[in-house]
């Protein structure tokens, strides 16, 4: 009996999981599927091998734009943990809001939001973390209003294509699947508010924890580094009492 290799069986299940990353954007519809447990969870868990190469490629990508190191920022092992805590958190959130809405008009399946969430949110990730990037490099850099032309594109054009994903893989589908128990208006009405409750019920949350995600003295090290350099280089400012006291303000604003 021939025993399979786990590389090639580790590059097939990889195939896989973007093969059905990718077939979730085209046509992203909710439906039953006997293996929808498994393959949602092993999309998500893949979904994060895209968003940390993304993370790493965009300093590549945008060499003059970008002056941050990201990955450098990033408590990565937490950082994916609260990502994945926020994404199970909200489609729980979804489930509940969904349950009491069972208690006005049955709706069977319900759990099946709860995959949507999930596999919207595989996808969602990877737009939000590149959007994260590029506002914590202007805020690292003092350069928050002074965007150039290229970039602001990018800003608008990142804006849209998450509104757009958004109503794509999340609203619209669950509105469809609302329509089998409610007219198609308040199908939408439904899904728009569901999603509105949704997300103000978790943001607190996640802004709450988002502190811990990233290294501090990191942040404050390159926060000098940027915009001290020359004072530094001339020995018009000590490195590191700049960065002691970026520490101890930045302490100090998130108690």
């Amino acid at each position: 009996m021939n025993e399979e290799n786990p590389i090639n069986n580790l590059l097939k299940n990889l195939s896989e999981s973007y093969s059905r990353l990718y077939q979730f954007i085209k046509s992203p519809k909710i439906e039953i599927n006997k293996n929808i447990f498994s393959n949602t969870m092993a999309d998500f868990v893949i979904s994060f091998s895209i968003v940390f190469f993304i993370i790493q490629l965009l300093k590549e990508l945008l060499p003059d734009y970008l002056s941050i190191k990201p990955l450098e920022l990033l408590n990565v092992i937490q950082f994916g943990f609260m990502l994945a805590t926020n994404v199970f958190l909200l489609a729980f959130i979804f489930c509940i809001l969904f349950w009491l809405l069972n208690k006005i008009r049955r709706i069977d399946n319900i759990s099946l939001i709860f995959y949507q969430v999930i596999k919207t949110y595989s996808i969602m990730n990877i737009f939000i973390v590149v959007i994260f990037t590029i506002l914590l490099d202007k805020i690292l850099t003092n350069n928050t209003t002074n965007w150039t032309l290229l970039e602001s594109f990018i800003a608008i054009g990142l804006t849209i294509a998450v509104l757009y994903m958004f109503y794509r893989l999340l609203l619209k589908p669950i509105a469809v699947f609302l329509t089998t128990y409610f007219s198609k208006k308040t199908s939408y009405i439904i899904s728009i508010a569901s999603i509105f409750i949704a997300l103000n019920i978790n943001q607190p949350i996640f802004t709450k924890y988002f502190i811990n995600v990233i290294d501090k003295e990191e942040i404050c090290k390159q926060y000098v580094e940027l915009n001290f350099q020359q004072d530094i280089t001339d020995m018009k400012k000590n490195k590191d009492c700049m960065i002691g006291k970026c520490l101890k303000e930045f302490n100090n604003y998130f108690k």
